[in-house]
């Protein structure tokens, strides 16, 4: 049987109350082999849908009458086999589960600032649709030619499967980044309103301890006031940090110059010990738009949870390079985790790679999972708050890059930061 272009025969509606956001799709999937259909309301979507053949459906979250969740809801009650996905600039954990449990199909976030993303994501949704389409009518065909067409429908399925298994990893990733954000926010709120007490707390006990005739007991208690509200102090400017109360400000920086120099960070130079510390920083890389202050943070954070890997006496090596020069290094049969989509080879060469590599005490594969979850943390005894990962988590999203760690128990960790170079000038 001749294979017949579902392509032409989709039809893509698009629902939003602001025309502008409209026009905007519009041009971005707008082709000859495409009818697009578009709606300013829900309630005049789902007649259209119940009156019009529509294959996908690309609607707002938040509009007046009938918003994206009612949409969704109707639309899989007239047809399950209707490919819908939201747009939304602000939603509620609860209603992502809502609207994963509805059978939404992917989503776009807004402000819509990366069209490549946006096209991306239409297309992922076209594709559904074409092996939609595509298995419906291998099941049409089986009815006449079974033995013949078995297979084809087996390897429509697999790829439909592979499809939904994608879906879901984006479900998953959307979901913690919201939770991430949530717990920011009140993260923010905690440490704004701890932060002036604090002061007081660390203020007084100074001064009370500037005084004169106080026991040996009593300076001892005030000492440990004092050391006790330094410490939470702390944990509130990493409240403060992972809530990322401000816009990174972006300049355009020398990478390999940049690198030397935050290798020589007083802070990290004490925390070296008995290190055996090798570094390779490839000179004249291409230039990065990025933050220092972040890059400071970002850098510190990893390589200060590589020296406490070793118990500060292992051994540390840190490169940073072109994506596409790495050069292994990888822990042998390690488990390898990344909260972030991985890159494509073809790409790589457009990434800087920033990879620590430690010879400590490894991660447990049970770990692994929550390494990024707020507050999660394997040190004993109150020595980390747990927010290190998750503050450059923040930073490398912010950055638009990627991250991987590969590790194995009881040989040591690998951790690659991609970060994207500046786009080459004309």
């Amino acid at each position: 049987m001749e294979k017949k272009d579902y392509d032409e025969r989709i039809t893509i509606l698009i629902v939003d109350d602001d025309p502008d956001i409209c026009t905007l799709l519009e041009q971005v999937i707008e082709d000859p082999s495409r009818r697009l259909l578009k709606s300013y309301d829900g309630q005049q979507a789902i007649e259209m849908v119940r009156d019009k053949k529509v294959d996908l459906i690309i609607s707002d979250l938040n509009m007046p009458y009938c918003d994206g969740i009612e949409l969704l809801k109707q639309v899989k009650d007239t047809n399950s086999e209707i490919v819908v996905i939201l747009m939304t600039g602000f939603a509620s954990l609860e209603t992502f589960q809502t609207a994963i449990s509805l059978g939404v199909s992917d989503y776009i976030t807004k402000p819509i600032r990366d069209l490549d993303f946006l096209k991306n994501t239409v297309e992922r949704g076209i594709e559904r649709t074409i092996l939609l389409k595509e298995r419906q009518q291998l099941l049409e065909d089986l009815k006449n030619s079974k033995s013949l067409l078995e297979i084809r429908v087996k390897e429509r399925t697999q790829k439909l499967e592979s499809s939904i298994r994608q879906l879901k990893e984006t479900q998953a990733k959307l979901l913690q980044s919201e939770k991430l954000a949530a717990i920011g926010r009140l993260s923010a709120g905690i440490g704004h309103e701890l932060n002036n007490p604090l002061s007081g707390i660390l203020g007084f006990s100074k001064l009370l301890k500037r005084k004169k005739g106080h026991d040996a007991e009593t300076i001892n208690y005030l000492d440990k006031i004092y050391q006790q509200g330094k410490r939470c102090q702390s944990i509130v400017e990493n409240l403060l940090k992972f809530s990322q109360q401000y816009s990174p400000r972006m300049t355009r920086i020398d990478t390999s110059q940049t690198f030397k120099k935050l290798i020589l960070l007083p802070r990290l130079e004490r925390l070296q010990g008995q290190i055996e510390f090798k570094k390779e920083i490839f000179p004249h890389l291409p230039s990065l738009n990025a933050d220092i202050q972040c890059l400071e943070n970002l850098f510190t954070n990893l390589l200060a949870n590589a020296m406490e890997a070793v118990d500060f006496q292992g051994k540390i090596m840190v490169k940073v390079s072109k994506g596409d020069e790495d050069t292994g290094n990888d822990i042998a049969e390690g488990d390898r985790f990344s909260p972030f989509e991985p890159i494509k080879k073809e790409d790589l060469g457009r990434y800087l790679l920033i990879s620590i590599v430690d010879n400590g005490c490894g991660i447990d594969v049970e770990d692994m999972n929550n390494l990024f979850e707020p507050f999660f943390t394997t040190k004993e005894g109150g020595e980390s708050t747990g927010l290190g990962l998750s503050i450059c988590y923040g930073i490398i999203n912010e950055h638009g890059g990627s991250m991987e760690i590969c590790s194995k128990l009881g040989l040591g960790t690998r951790v690659k930061v991609y970060l994207p170079f500046c786009p080459l000038e004309d």
